[in-house]
């Protein structure tokens, strides 16, 4: 089972447009792919600054600045750090576009995850008539 944390925007007009669904722990695109994960999420700024690290460490290990060892290691520990945290940056970025976490879902993969929050939903509209 994954973890999946649900953002929507306070009104939810369409539950595809105004919810994010954002799967829990370590994210293996953004430890492949760093900068590039980043942007295309829309997270400019850690897109940016990534990007000039990793850029000035290939300059130091080309100029020769640092051993290819040390090069080697950098690399491999900043892409465990972003692999880790990716997601909760993520998280914060949603928070500051306006988007509210609505809660929690287990389930086996996005798809199952959008069926429960969606009938979750509607559930509640419901109850809320027949009160």
């Amino acid at each position: 089972m994954k973890v999946f944390s649900v953002f929507a925007k306070e009104e939810i007009n369409d539950f595809f447009n105004d919810v994010i669904y954002v799967e829990e722990g370590f994210s293996l695109g953004a430890t492949m792919f760093g900068a590039l994960w980043f942007l295309y999420h829309r997270i400019w700024y850690h897109g940016l600054v990534l990007g000039v690290i990793y850029g000035l460490l290939f300059y130091l290990d080309n100029n020769s600045k640092i051993s290819h060892a040390a090069f080697n290691a950098i690399i491999i520990s900043l892409s465990l750090l972003v692999g880790f945290s990716a997601r909760d940056w993520y998280e914060r970025y949603l928070i500051a576009k306006g988007f509210k976490l609505k809660t929690l879902i287990f389930a086996k993969d996005l798809e199952e995850a959008q069926y429960r929050f969606i009938s979750m939903s509607v559930d509640d509209k419901n109850k809320a008539v027949l009160d």
